[in-house]
């Protein structure tokens, strides 16, 4: 995984007040796959966790394989702030 700098800014302002939050990454379950879903919260006992550019994030293992080619990032210069990823399959 990778983090640019939107990316970055997005976590430091969300996990600034808790130490405990992290980035997390689920898996819920739709139509026999799993879609990606992303969340600021503490991590779980079955989560990955992996540590990019100096962020811990959390990774549970149904979309483990999904994520470790992508590019985290963020739209944050609209009303509508949120996570991107890029290169994800």
């Amino acid at each position: 995984m990778k983090l640019t700098e939107a990316g970055k800014a997005f976590i430091q302002k969300a996990i600034a007040n808790e130490e405990t939050l992290k980035l997390r990454f689920y898996g819920i379950y739709q139509s026999g796959d799993f879609t990606i879903g992303a969340d600021i919260d503490t991590l779980i006992d079955t989560d990955h966790i992996i540590e990019v550019e100096g962020y811990e994030i959390g990774v549970s293992p149904e979309v483990m394989s999904k994520l470790k080619k992508a590019t985290i990032h963020a739209q944050l210069h609209t009303q509508d702030k949120g996570l991107i990823l890029l290169n994800c399959k």
